[in-house]
């Protein structure tokens, strides 16, 4: 079951939008040996990113000890980061300012300072879950806690969300609330579902699943407003079920009010989000707290790349090269989101190749680029365009032609350099634009090297970069909803 694009896109959009109860400031960070690092709070959900061992959950159980003034913490919540001196922060809550610290002194002691005013909550629903199974099957006398305990229904709603998230058919989901399994008075969760016919509970269940039942009930019943302090949602998931979770985490969010701060070491989890709420941590070689990274540097900084999730066609390798380095020059992120191809057909391949065929089982999404001297035609939404108002080599003659007559200042990349390239471009003159990308082709070392060259002469030209802009905009609308 998926939930419409329209519907994820409202909840990304409302993610940054939403005026929320609680709103998180910046923290401050110092380090043992006195460098400081701003931590950005995103609205809403904020994801600490980072590698193994990186200090994510030690950062989290560092916000902790701050935004409870130093209260013990509970199961789960890790020490400070080593490296770590002190973390500062304030917020809002329905209006109220209130600031935060905790501070670790050289000899070990630690003092904590809290103004706030709303619950703060750490939640670790794969550890939890992992917990009630482990004490349901060492002691038989667990399933008593459930004598006496009705099972409340969780709704069509949340079987809905659990179905996008999960990739089941949940016909109902029900929850008994037990209490006396530890000596928090919170409510541990068991579950009982339906799917297609078939009924099992929570001692039935995978992991990954069981973990996502825990984290929707748990936010989908905490009080407005609350801070809360979330461990790898995505553990134990299925990798298809990463994107899912974060549009359902966006919705959690939204609906019930809260602010969550994550942490996650998964690109494929958080790459849907807006840019500014994904920070990178790193501890190696040095303590480093980095934002404002796009989505590809965060992967990148993961040692992770993200699949290419569109297909552009073009009408034949010049124009597949001419499009990639302009991509590169312009967007480099965008280029590596890309496939180029070309085909064998010229334009009639192209328009077949994107009015007949259609992504299957989840592949790439397919858009044409013609060349420009088909910017005349009919706009298609499964077509965009080179720039210029010609064939690619027309364009590429066009380009080294103003440089020629001193309208732009070019320095030639070109062995023997500039001398040079203009005694073989006077030897070309009035050649056929096909010979003469071939000659310059034999004369410098390959087309691909030619096309690279050349690239920037176009993307510098006013109105060639007009038309750049333009198809960089069409193509980034057909990526896939958050790419």
């Amino acid at each position: 079951m998926d939930l419409r694009a329209v519907e994820r896109a409202k909840w990304r959009r409302s993610l940054s939008e939403r005026n929320y109860g609680t709103v998180l400031n910046a923290a401050h960070v110092t380090t043992n040996l006195g460098e400081e690092f701003a931590l950005p709070f995103a609205p809403g959900l904020t994801v600490l990113s980072g590698g193994n061992g990186a200090g994510k959950s030690s950062l989290l159980g560092a916000l902790w000890r701050a935004l409870t003034g130093g209260d013990p913490a509970p199961t789960g919540v890790r020490t400070c980061p080593l490296w770590m001196q002190e973390i500062s922060l304030s917020g809002t809550s329905g209006g109220a300012a209130w600031t935060a610290s905790f501070s670790v002194d050289s000899d070990g002691v630690s003092t904590g300072d809290s103004a706030c005013t709303v619950p703060v909550v750490y939640l670790d629903p794969s550890g939890e879950s992992e917990d009630l199974v482990r004490r349901f099957r060492m002691d038989p006398s667990s399933s008593d806690f459930l004598e006496g305990v009705d099972a409340a229904d969780l709704g069509e709603e949340f079987c809905i969300l659990m179905n996008y998230v999960l990739r089941k058919k949940y016909e109902s989901i029900a929850v008994y609330e037990i209490t006396g399994l530890t000596d928090d008075e919170d409510p541990i969760p068991f579950f009982s579902v339906k799917v297609e016919g078939s009924n099992y509970d929570s001692l039935g269940m995978g992991r990954g699943e069981l973990a996502a039942l825990t984290l929707a009930w748990r936010l989908s019943r905490l009080e407005r407003g609350s801070i809360v302090l979330l461990e790898e949602p995505e553990s134990h998931l299925a990798v298809y079920s990463h994107d899912a979770l974060v549009y359902a985490l966006m919705k959690l969010v939204i609906d019930n009010d809260l602010t969550v701060v994550c942490a996650s070491h998964t690109p494929g989890f958080f790459r849907h989000l807006p840019e500014q709420s994904v920070i990178v941590i790193a501890s190696s070689p040095a303590p480093r707290i980095m934002s404002s990274l796009s989505s590809d540097q965060i992967a990148r900084q993961l040692g992770a790349t993200f699949a290419p999730s569109l297909q552009l066609v073009t009408e034949d390798e010049c124009a597949a090269m001419l499009l990639g380095e302009i991509l590169e020059l312009v967007d480099s992120e965008l280029r590596r989101r890309v496939n180029i191809n070309y085909s064998l057909d010229g334009e009639s391949g192209v328009r077949a190749a994107t009015e007949r065929s259609r992504p299957v089982g989840g592949g790439p999404a397919i858009l044409g680029v013609l060349d420009g001297d088909q910017r005349h035609k009919a706009m298609n939404p499964h077509h965009t365009f080179l720039p210029g108002h010609a064939s690619p080599e027309v364009v590429l003659q066009a380009a080294v032609g103003r440089w020629r007559s001193g309208q732009v200042t070019w320095i030639p990349p070109f062995p023997a350099g500039a001398d040079h390239l203009r005694a073989v471009l006077a030897r070309l003159d009035g050649v056929d634009h096909h010979d003469w990308i071939d000659s310059l082709a034999a004369e410098y070392g390959g087309k691909s090297h030619v096309v690279r060259a050349l690239a920037p002469l176009i993307v510098s030209w006013p109105s060639d970069r007009e038309n750049v802009d333009e198809m960089v905009k069409t193509i980034r609308s057909r990526l896939p909803l958050g790419d």
